[in-house]
């Protein structure tokens, strides 16, 4: 039986790339309109083309469908095909690595936060019965979660936000994960109480010594001269480092407070001497306060992605015709595209190889 190659498409209406300069003559909404796609189709037809992928799959955009009319990119991504190599985000993390020394890793922080800390515990334990605990027993765990049901849903309509984490589906993933995992250890339910009031929860997930901040509440205005938040994190952290635990990722969201407890980007605490950080996002939450001598001595770098418009793209190509560039191509005939691919294989290709479309020899 003899061979024969089927020649299939793999095309994205527009670039996948947030920093690509986009062709001034191209649709804007290439990806959502179908008389375009339909036009692609065709062309494919007439060239003997025996497949269009479109990678129609289920997908969560990164913005709102008018908003991606807009922008020459599309990025999404498959929750579904991704979910095996899930693992903790580089990009967003923000980690506090307190070493072997909590009280050392304490006196890091700023002077302010540190007598912040301290005054909020004197006032706190004031009240009769106040207390810290991690939370053990199932009831009480599921009381202390439906506190913190209540406080974050009060908390975001105060705000004037849709707060999702109640309805049905994620009730029940939260209830399920501290039920399944609190005995274990993986799930780790923190809470501060004065009697039988709840005052502050933490929710969060343990791996060795690394610990995960999930959810976060506190009751309010009526705790506001203790910082609540800020306290439980704070007992929490001790609590846990006192058990090994030595790298506290606060999980995404570059907010104040968690800067005053000295976290850096993961990938800024990962960078090795010599390295070289690029951040690739056109928009980037504030870069949170760095300790030069951990995060940039030794020839570390930080650098941001270049921001090229259209007209930068056509300077650019101006200057490449006047150099002038000299380009090295291997032409192939389409029905030589086989050989290509093995010569491409064998490093025997000169520059880049070209596939030209013409009648295939004789």
């Amino acid at each position: 039986m003899s061979r024969q190659m089927k020649l299939g498409a793999f095309m994205r209406p527009t670039t996948i790339h947030t920093g690509a300069w986009r062709y001034p003559g191209a649709y804007t909404d290439a990806n959502f309109n179908l008389a375009h796609l339909t036009h692609f189709a065709r062309r494919l037809e007439d060239a003997k083309f025996d497949a269009f992928f479109m990678a129609d799959h289920l997908a969560v955009l990164n913005m709102p469908v008018e908003a991606l009319k807009r922008s020459h990119t599309v990025t999404s991504f498959d929750p579904l095909t991704l979910l095996p190599g899930a693992s903790a985000s580089f990009l967003n993390s923000n980690v506090a690595t307190t070493g072997d020394d909590f009280d050392a890793y304490r006196h890091s922080l700023e002077r302010t936060v540190r007598k912040e800390l301290e005054r909020s515990w004197r006032v706190f334990t004031r009240h009769p019965g106040a207390a810290f605990q991690i939370v053990t027993g199932h009831d009480e765990a599921l009381r202390a979660l439906s506190a913190m049901e209540t406080q974050q849903d009060a908390r975001m309509r105060h705000l004037g936000l849709r707060f999702m984490l109640n309805d049905e589906t994620c009730a029940a993933f939260y209830r399920s994960l501290v039920s399944e995992h609190l005995a274990s250890g993986y799930a780790v339910l923190t809470a501060l109480t004065v009697g039988e009031e709840v005052v502050a929860t933490l929710l969060g997930v343990r791996s060795g010594s690394r610990y995960v901040m999930v959810r976060i509440s506190n009751a309010g205005d009526k705790w506001s001269n203790c910082s609540p938040g800020r306290l439980i994190i704070e007992r929490t952290m001790a609590a846990l480092h006192r058990d090994g635990v030595r790298h506290f990722d606060f999980s995404i969201g570059n907010y104040a407070y968690k800067r005053r407890f000295g976290v850096v980007p993961v990938a800024l605490a990962a960078l090795d001497r010599g390295g070289t950080l690029a951040v690739a996002g056109i928009y980037l939450s504030d870069i949170p306060a760095l300790n030069y001598q951990k995060h940039l001595f030794q020839e570390r770098a930080l650098v941001s992605v270049t921001a090229n418009t259209r007209e930068d793209g056509r300077q650019f190509l101006d200057l490449a015709a006047r150099i002038p560039i000299q380009v090295s191509t291997q032409a192939y005939r389409l029905d030589q595209a086989n050989q290509a691919l093995v010569d491409l294989a064998g490093d025997r290709v000169n520059g880049a190889a070209v596939l030209t479309i013409g009648p295939p020899s004789s």
